[in-house]
């Protein structure tokens, strides 16, 4: 079987769980040598940039494991099968935070780690933020969500402090779309 310029020999499982599934495939190369890669499938995930009326963006402040450190990000999770993009950030948006949106506007897809993650997250700006009066907050995801002037997170990508990279092309994106 050809995938672009390599032909694969073999692909085996490695390990699998409900959010990755990891297998090297044993390829020929573009120059005819003989090689592997090693591929890590996620979920395709959703990125929320949530505005409120005062134009400010919506953060989660959370501990991530694999980093080992807390971590300033957008509001994102996983889609659930079946689920559209726009259902998928309506979904994380409210879980996490309370907020349900009154516009949506598709910012497009990044996929980080090209290489070797197979990771699509599609992007959300999610405009007229308001609290659902409805919502009973999740005990099992320990998400404390912070707001801050649009222009201050803009800085926040910049500086450093926000590194996520789905985070920082979202909250750039809409900042060009929103003329900031």
């Amino acid at each position: 079987m050809k995938k672009g310029p390599f032909e694969i020999l073999s692909s085996t499982p490695i390990y699998k769980n409900p959010w990755i599934n990891v297998r090297e495939d044993a390829v020929i190369r573009p120059d005819g040598s003989q090689g592997i890669f090693g591929v890590v499938e996620m979920l395709p995930g959703v990125s929320v940039v949530a505005i409120n009326k005062k134009m400010e963006v919506l953060l989660a402040y959370e501990y991530k494991y694999a980093i080992e450190e807390e971590s300033i990000e957008l509001i994102s999770g996983a889609l659930d099968p079946g689920e559209s993009i726009e259902q998928a950030a309506a979904r994380e948006l409210k879980e996490e935070t309370g907020m349900v949106a009154s516009e949506w506007i598709g910012l497009e897809t990044v996929t980080p780690f090209t290489t070797v993650i197979r990771s699509p997250n599609h992007l959300m700006l999610a405009k007229g933020i308001h609290l659902d009066p409805d919502h009973v907050p999740d005990q099992n995801e320990p998400v404390t969500t912070i707001s801050v002037p649009f222009k201050e997170a803009i800085e926040m990508v910049m500086d450093g402090r926000i590194t996520h990279g789905a985070s920082c092309v979202g909250i750039l994106k809409a900042a060009r779309l929103l003329g900031l």
